[in-house]
């Protein structure tokens, strides 16, 4: 049987995972501040632009 990943694959996976989940946790807590400030298109602009940063730097 094939392994379908790599051992360093997985660990690299495992590394996005974790680092997905305390991006949402941080995301979660900017989005709360900013609907309480009112400046949630500024914000999606700011998502928007730090995956794509993000993505490059993976």
């Amino acid at each position: 049987m094939k392994w379908l990943f790599t051992i360093p694959d997985l660990h690299k996976l495992i590394h996005i995972r974790i680092a997905l989940g305390l991006y949402e946790t941080f995301f979660l807590q900017i989005v709360k501040l900013l609907l309480y400030k009112g400046k949630l298109s500024a914000f999606f602009k700011g998502i928007h632009f730090f995956k794509v940063e993000h993505i490059f730097l993976l």
